[in-house]
């Protein structure tokens, strides 16, 4: 039935993290990252990195099975924490298909909407054709590799941390998060978008646009709350993704670091 349907959904993003985090712990404690001919002493360095990396502290020489279970320790205490939060907070926070990885890369613009600009400029068009320039083919998202069932507003959150770059260097800038107007614009226009759909009923939501029991203006309030706990979520999911990938390019080369 419906409701099994509805009881049995759960977001992936707590159990991929969670699998992420057991991975992880397993290379650190049974690889030796570079190889037999190399220094106990380079070992420790690199253990020493992962140790800052996952937990902000050095693992002072420990043997890596001792690290290695603190840094799991700690990311899965993060994560529980997080888990919590939403859960008690946000109980009914939104489940639905997710892309998980929105970022500059994996969205497409038309070529025509490039023009746009050009246009306004030379005065060629009007305000219906700027409007008609972004309607929903001008736009395609690629790469679903991550998709999965997940919080909707995850999705947004996501997207939102994407602003801040870091992807070339590291070092994300918080600067470039979008300002409070904007963050509010956005989910403004996911409401209408999706009440409009539940209006013509159209997919999961059909029906609940009229029976909703709060105002447009609450939800999004509710919603804004949900992104910033997810912007915190989506920290969290992808330094532990990058950790775990710089483990493993170590254990198949020895590469962290150079």
């Amino acid at each position: 039935t419906s409701n099994d349907r509805k009881e049995r959904r759960e977001p992936a993003l707590w159990k991929v993290a969670e699998s992420w985090i057991e991975e992880l712990s397993q290379l650190l404690s049974h690889e030796k990252f570079l190889g037999e001919e190399e220094s106990a002493s380079e070992d420790a360095s690199s253990m020493e990195l992962f140790s800052r990396a996952s937990i902000g502290e050095a693992s002072l020489g420990e043997p890596p099975s001792d690290t290695a279970a603190k840094i799991k320790e700690s990311l899965s205490n993060q994560l529980a924490w997080l888990k919590d939060r939403v859960e008690t907070h946000h109980p009914n926070a939104p489940i639905v298909f997710c892309h998980n990885d929105v970022n500059a890369a994996n969205v497409l613009l038309h070529s025509s909407i490039g023009n746009i600009n050009n246009n306004n400029t030379n005065n060629n068009t009007s305000d219906n054709d700027d409007e008609n320039s972004f309607h929903k083919e001008s736009v395609a998202i690629i790469d679903y590799e991550y998709g999965s069932l997940n919080y909707a507003m995850y999705d947004v959150a996501n997207f939102e941390c994407e602003h801040c770059g870091g992807n070339d260097n590291g070092v994300p800038n918080s600067e470039l998060l979008p300002c409070a107007d904007r963050q509010r614009a956005f989910l403004e226009e996911y409401v209408r978008q999706r009440n409009e759909i539940s209006k013509n009923g159209e997919g999961e939501h059909a029906g609940r646009a009229n029976a909703a029991t709060t105002t447009p203006s609450e939800e999004v309030r509710e919603l804004r709350s949900q992104v910033r706990l997810f912007r915190m979520a989506s920290d969290l999911y992808w330094g532990i993704w990058g950790i775990l990938q710089a483990a493993g390019e170590v254990v198949a080369d020895g590469s962290f670091g150079r």
